[in-house]
């Protein structure tokens, strides 16, 4: 788990994603109500690296969810 904060003075995306064998990224796009409303993939190998990079602060600064207070 990583609070929104931390994240944000991390200055990691805002935006949710998830990465599919270090090539593809998802990029899943929300509304104002939080539904879900498209999924933009995203190929470009610089573009995935970043996506990679910030996955990978994200996780050197998250802690197990059983240990979350957030």
């Amino acid at each position: 788990m990583l609070t929104r904060s931390k994240a944000d003075e991390l200055q990691l995306p805002g935006e949710d994603f998830w990465i599919f064998d270090a090539r593809v990224v998802a990029l899943l796009h929300f509304d104002d109500a939080d539904d879900m409303t498209g999924v933009e993939l995203i190929t470009n190998p610089v573009e995935v690296l970043r996506y990679a990079q910030a996955r990978e602060a994200a996780w050197h600064h998250a802690m197990p969810y059983d240990q979350f207070r957030g």
